[in-house]
């Protein structure tokens, strides 16, 4: 039988808690000998719980090395120490603990002579199990290698009925109740497997794009559903490489530079012509086809060449940093694409090296509320959501001569960076900006829907301080002007602004002065791929777009480790030509649309 529920994993920690019972308390040494687990089942996410109480199952080194007494589970109430830990031979684990003097310990050793503390927990961390299908579909987990990590005094049981339950402890912890409905509230058994359940399948995806998260650190530590999402977003954040102009270059090993230099893209276009790719061409494009997961229809070129042979300086173009030449060292396809992303130089966020489909958080504020003193507080529950990416072919072709693979690599290095690459750059910056998100386009800023509006006029309107000072306002309303934040507009808007007073038309102030690159005190970025031909009125197909945001929310992503280039020797033979067709996999997300706003009809004639 299959099992439905979520499995148990090792090294998972948990908890469970026992009555004291005929606990032995000694109030001149101040220790108490008490019983603090047992075999009882013990209803948990993945079905029934034994603990198994032979001496081999339970590794009590923790415990009898000065193991810690706890009040509620937390770690910054200690009250006491574990003198001695056995298994008794009734099969429960028996303990000796002696508490402190302080003021925290003396009040949990009165509260127990009085009984008001009247239960002791242990968290325990399970290493092995077997799981057994009793009659009707019960599923009961054995656990036969565990051990316990410190014991707790509490002071609620969860369910007065059974004699083992758990402790109430840190809303935090992930303590589950026993099996019943009360209130008509979400069975807490049921919720907990959903939680787990869920954590456990976003693991699985997070690993295969090579995220690494300690997904029963989470169980046990009871982080929710959202918590984990966002968690395994800010990580794949953080292992890209952010790009700035001017960062120096990152080193390489020896032996990288090796493999890289040894690498010559003459060489594998020339023998991907002939049908003869080999050497360490072959091996790099073999070894890349096996971590993705799928053959190429060329060969693969691996991020690290290409960022190799782009490690020098790169002309931008006026637009992007005012003509100025910035020297970088790029570590991957993206990065070499980056000079010419004005998306990406305005702070947008680069996730490379994807897999599969990918799944961005999206988590409303939560907000508070006010209560009397002994009032309910309003349930005030954020939204969430999520969007997901997928891969969509972007792809270039382009032609050179057969002679000249035969007589040269660096032009041919140059040709692929200069052409190919500027071509899917141009392509991607576009889509970023206004992709319309059909036709196998992703949807890009302008699409996106709920992002905030300026208005200029019926007709459109030329742009003023007023409609840039709103575009702000919008961002800012909506509590998104924070980060990246900045203008993104063509080169017909910026020749606008600067021959456009700030104030009255009597004003000598520009509202973009020569030479000035920040637009009312904000980043700005130039790119002729934002649109210059939309349609307001009857001003047909000579409006401009300007766009204000928060551009770590828009997020482009590149599936695999490198580009897919093709070398068809067949198509232009006749003329002594190859045709170079490069292709790659990219999508583009705006996270969240309220941290966008946009004047779609700017006249700049």
């Amino acid at each position: 039988m299959t099992s439905t529920l979520p499995q148990i994993r090792a090294g998972e920690t948990l908890r469970r808690s026992i009555d004291i019972g005929r606990a032995s308390i000694n109030e001149a040494t101040r220790t108490v000998e008490l019983s603090f687990s047992s075999e009882t089942p013990v209803e948990r996410y993945f079905g029934q719980e034994i603990l198994d109480h032979s001496p081999a199952a339970v590794r009590l080194g923790r415990l009898n090395g000065g193991g810690a007494v706890l009040l509620e589970h937390d770690r910054n109430r200690q009250v006491g120490v574990i003198e001695k830990a056995w298994i008794g031979n009734d099969r429960k684990g028996r303990a000796s603990i002696r508490f402190g003097k302080g003021d925290l310990a003396d009040e949990g050793f009165k509260d127990m002579q009085d009984g008001i503390r009247r239960l002791v927990s242990v968290g325990y961390r399970i290493h092995k199990t077997e799981t057994i299908t009793q009659p009707g579909g019960v599923e009961t987990v054995r656990v036969t290698d565990w051990e316990p990590f410190e014991i707790s005094i509490v002071s609620i049981p969860a369910d007065e009925t059974v004699g083992v339950g758990r402790g109430l402890s840190d809303p935090t912890s992930p303590q589950i109740s026993n099996h019943t409905k009360m209130n008509n509230q979400i069975d807490p058994v049921v919720a907990e497997r959903n939680r787990v359940s869920t954590i456990l399948e976003m693991d699985t995806q997070a690993q295969r794009q090579g995220i690494q998260i300690d997904a029963n650190r989470a169980i046990s530590d009871g982080v929710s559903t959202d918590q984990f999402r966002e968690q395994l977003y800010q990580s794949l954040i953080s292992r890209q490489t952010p790009f700035t102009p001017g960062t120096p270059a990152p080193e390489y090993s020896r032996s990288e530079r090796r493999d890289v230099a040894r690498y010559s893209l003459a060489r594998a276009i020339a023998g991907a012509a002939e049908g003869r790719l080999d050497g360490i061409e072959k091996e790099m494009s073999d070894e890349l086809a096996r971590s993705m997961g799928r053959r190429p229809q060329g060969f693969f070129i691996p991020n690290e060449i290409l960022a190799q042979r782009a490690g020098m300086s790169v002309g931008l173009d006026s637009g992007a940093y005012g003509g100025s030449a910035v020297s970088t060292q790029l570590t991957d396809l993206l990065g070499a694409l980056r000079p010419r992303l004005a998306v990406a130089a305005a702070g947008a966020t680069i996730l490379s090296g994807l897999s599969g489909n990918v799944a961005i958080p999206r988590v409303s504020a939560t907000t508070a509320s006010w209560a009397a003193e002994t009032g309910t507080l309003s349930e005030q529950t954020p939204a969430v959501d999520q969007l997901v990416m997928s891969p969509k072919r972007l792809g270039a072709f382009s032609v050179l001569s057969k002679q000249l693979v035969t007589q040269t690599s660096g032009d041919i290095e140059n040709f692929v960076r200069n052409d190919l690459l500027t071509a899917l750059a141009t392509a991607l910056d576009a889509a970023a900006i206004s992709g319309s998100g059909a036709s196998n386009q992703p949807t890009g800023i302008l699409a996106a829907s709920g992002i905030g509006s300026v208005a200029g006029g019926t007709n459109g309107l030329a742009p003023s301080l007023a409609h840039l000072l709103a575009l702000v306002a919008a961002v800012a309303n909506a509590n998104a002007d924070e980060g990246q934040t900045g203008f993104l507009i063509n080169n017909k808007t910026e020749a606008k602004l600067r021959g456009t007073p700030r104030v009255a038309s009597t004003d000598s102030e520009m509202l973009l002065a020569e030479g000035q690159m920040t637009l009312i005190g904000r980043k700005m970025h130039v790119s002729n791929n934002v649109p210059s031909n939309l349609t307001k009125g009857s001003s047909s197909g000579v409006c401009s777009a300007i766009i204000f945001g928060n551009f770590a929310d828009l997020v482009i992503g590149q599936w695999g480790g490198g580009i897919d280039l093709l070398v068809d020797p067949y198509t232009l033979a006749t003329s002594g030509q190859l045709r170079l067709v490069a292709q790659g996999f990219f999508d583009i997300l705006v996270r969240r649309a309220e941290s966008f706003a946009a004047m779609k009809d700017a006249l700049t004639a």
